[in-house]
């Protein structure tokens, strides 16, 4: 289904009810005296560049020959564990792993658990960029590695993101316009006095129960059904947190549609795909109710693992998408620079 793109509501702006005109942002600072100029026009390349332009400029394979002895070095990503958290890798022409040593280098965020890392081969060098998500939307640090097969940390970034809550239809679009406004009436749920165990959902490392109770007209029927809010807890891997609605029982009459509805698959260990989720929230507009899913942070999102915003509907038995968040990454900006011995200016993100 194609979104209408002109009729796209930005999260900013007067969309929020802002009126003041948006911050300009901070210089760029100067490089220290005396870096290497490759490095700084690599560093002030990667802040002109998109997160598209980063996914077509980087790779997680490459060969060069990083300490110029005439043999060419293997470069690769390797992804660990069940958060898969990636590293760099570097083996020899003849197989050998090449260890490069672990350096503190004051990241107050570690290694960005549960981001990714690729390489950028530019003049002849070898670069890591580490990102805060999946993708190549965030960027975070770039640092290159010398042919003694040191890191040699260079430029570290402040990326963001721009979204846009988009109509599936032309004729949604009031209600997209309406949400990111403030103009609709949500429906809160009432908690539960004791919440009680899903034992649909057995998430590893973690807990499922049903915390709340809603009656509400959810399927536009004209009539007011009860339906029970439900939250996934886990630890495991990266973590995950999932908000859903379902009936008590968790079988027949609304179920399979609620399931539909918000895209779920109660047979899964992780019945939909979010797993950062804030809670769901049922909103009126007009004489029309609507779910409303979303991130803890889809408004601003820190990595791709938030981008998310939906809002649904149900009616005539019928689940279809009615609003759904858009995102770009813009340049990141450039805010430090690695002086041998600390990040200047200096900075405490």
């Amino acid at each position: 289904m194609k979104p209408h793109g002109l009729l796209s509501v930005l999260l900013t702006g007067a969309a929020l009810g802002a009126s003041a005109a948006p911050p300009v942002p901070p210089a760029i600072p100067e490089p220290p005296a005396g870096m290497d100029q490759l490095d700084v026009a690599l560093c002030r390349s990667l802040a002109a560049g998109t997160g598209e332009t980063l996914a077509k400029r980087t790779v997680t394979a490459a060969a060069l020959d990083l300490d110029g002895d005439g043999q060419v070095e293997q470069l690769s990503v390797a992804d660990e564990g069940t958060a898969h958290v990636e590293s760099y890798q570097i083996r020899r022409a003849d197989g050998r792993a090449v260890e490069v040593p672990p350096l503190d280098l004051g990241y107050p965020d570690g290694a960005f658990f549960g981001g990714s890392v690729r390489w950028l081969v530019a003049n002849g060098r070898a670069y890591v960029l580490t990102f805060a998500g999946r993708g190549t939307g965030y960027l975070a640090y770039a640092s290159r590695i010398t042919g003694a097969f040191r890191e040699r940390p260079l430029c570290r970034f402040q990326p963001h993101a721009t979204v846009s809550l988009r109509p599936a239809r032309k004729a949604d679009a009031p209600v997209c316009r309406a949400l990111g406004a403030g103009k609709v009436r949500f429906l809160p749920p009432d908690p539960l006095a004791a919440p009680r165990d899903d034992k649909r959902f057995d998430p590893p490392g973690g807990t499922a129960r049903l915390v709340a109770r809603l009656k509400a007209d959810v399927d536009n029927s004209r009539r007011r059904s009860e339906v029970f809010q439900g939250e996934i807890s886990s630890g495991a891997g990266a973590g995950c947190e999932i908000s859903y609605y379902d009936t008590a029982a968790g079988r027949g009459g609304l179920h399979p549609a609620l399931m539909r509805l918000q895209g779920m698959n109660d047979r899964d260990t992780y019945p939909s795909g979010g797993c950062r989720d804030d809670r769901a929230r049922w909103f009126r507009l007009g004489n029309r109710v609507y779910l409303e899913t979303r991130s803890t942070e889809s408004i601003a999102p820190t990595a791709e693992a938030y981008e998310y915003h939906t809002v649904s509907i149900l009616e005539h038995g019928r689940a279809r998408t009615v609003c759904k968040a858009a995102y770009t990454h813009p340049a990141p900006r450039l805010t430090a620079w690695w002086d041998g011995a600390a990040w200047t200016p200096s900075t405490s993100r």
